[in-house]
């Protein structure tokens, strides 16, 4: 989050007024923007096209795709990719810390989303903690119908319980007085719950997530200041001016649903998953996507395992459980992904109920988002995790000054 030098075309803008801006279009950035993402597109479905999985169907018993038999039906499956049928959710199976920064994308920019971080803890405990959103999700789940899945025969279920923070400034950190062309200061400080539905003799998982915010708290620019005194940069002078200032509760449900659609695990311990993805919210992000993630290299754990579907700042995460089910093994493989979204609603940019000093109307914003992300991930033999990822997506404002916004994030993570 480090404070950047002003380029020309910041140091050009009135601050505290409106100057034109040329506009791409309905939320589709131009030709030299977009020609990124269809190579990327490609890659992914020439990966597929490479690796002759077998696609997820309605399975019979005794199929390559009974249980939670993810292998091609040579019997070369690794055995730590099976979950036991007396199988239960241990009340601590594991934790993970996500720390995100634009600063980790190389590039001279402190803007759009700087930065996050986020604790995630696993187990029954996330749902047995008294402050824990579960019984909440639990109702919402039931009203809409996705809690029917639990009681499908052969159903595995799994908790997870979520703290963090997420901070958006504009290019221009370094004037008190508002900026009416740039994004708008804004940050979210949350607790969340989530439950995730294995289905295995589908090849299907569902998850759900309730996520219970503050919009406007004062704290996110406390820190961002207090790290930037820290690193002997320029302070951000603007954070009165945020989204719903002072404070403002807030409120989210999502539900997801990732589809296997190659499980190609010839070699042992070595091979290549694609999933597909779709999801949609509703609350301060409201939402729908689609897309479609990969892994491919040293696999011992079951594909849903390992949630990389959904290109959220401060990706959601799947309730961890060692290598998806009971045995200790070493992974080393690359993961990523592509991600296109339907944006109907953001806080972060148009502000809630509460009267916001600067915020962007639904006609200054992009409605169509195109995400990419490439990862690596080791995990060892212990149960601990270490990831790095780079992520790049088309920005939520029409009038953005970039074409692209990147971030990086590392994670680090244990199971028990």
């Amino acid at each position: 989050m480090a404070a950047r030098a002003l380029d020309d075309r910041t140091s050009l803008a009135v601050i505290g007024q409106t100057r034109p801006v040329t506009r791409r279009g309905p939320g589709l950035p131009d030709v030299g923007v977009f020609s990124p993402w269809v190579a990327a597109i490609c890659l992914l479905a020439f990966l597929v096209s490479l690796c002759p999985g077998r696609v997820a169907a309605a399975a019979t018993p005794g199929s390559a795709v009974d249980g939670d038999t993810l292998a091609p039906a040579t019997g070369t499956r690794p055995v730590d990719l099976q979950i036991p049928p007396n199988w239960h959710e241990p009340y601590k199976s594991g934790w993970e810390f996500v720390l995100d920064d634009d600063a980790f994308s190389l590039l001279n920019r402190d803007s759009n989303y700087t930065g996050g971080f986020m604790l995630s803890l696993s187990g029954r405990r996330a749902a047995e903690y008294p402050f824990s959103l579960d019984p909440w999700l639990t109702r919402l789940d039931d009203f809409s119908g996705i809690g029917k899945l639990k009681a499908v025969n052969g159903a595995r279920q799994s908790h997870d319980i979520l703290f963090g923070l997420a901070v958006y400034t504009p290019k221009n950190i370094q004037v008190a007085t508002p900026i009416y062309n740039d994004r708008p200061y804004a940050s979210l400080l949350f607790l969340a719950n989530s439950q995730q539905t294995v289905i295995p003799a589908q090849n299907i998982a569902h998850q759900t997530s309730l996520t219970l915010g503050v919009l406007g708290w004062p704290v996110a620019g406390d820190a961002q200041n207090w790290i930037h005194g820290v690193l002997g940069d320029a302070t951000a002078a603007g954070w009165h001016n945020q989204i719903s200032d002072g404070g403002e509760l807030t409120a989210r449900y999502t539900v997801s649903a990732q589809r296997a659609f190659v499980t190609n695990y010839r070699k042992p311990g070595r091979g290549i998953d694609v999933i597909g993805t779709t999801d949609a919210s509703i609350g301060y992000l409201t939402d729908a996507g689609v897309g479609l993630a990969f892994r491919i290299g040293r696999i011992h754990s079951a594909w849903w395992s390992f949630h990389r579907g959904q290109p959220d700042y401060l990706n959601m995460v799947s309730p961890m459980l060692r290598n998806g089910a009971t045995t200790p093994s070493d992974e080393f493989f690359l993961w990523g992904g592509v991600n296109a979204r339907l944006q109907i609603y953001n806080a972060l940019l148009q502000g809630q109920f509460r009267k916001s000093v600067v915020t962007f109307p639904w006609d200054q914003q992009n409605h169509v988002l195109l995400n990419l992300w490439l990862g690596v991930n080791r995990e060892f033999s212990n149960g601990f995790r270490v990831a790095l990822v780079y992520r790049a997506g088309t920005p939520e404002l029409a009038t953005a000054k970039e074409a692209t916004d990147y971030w990086g994030s590392i994670i680090i993570g244990r199971t028990f």
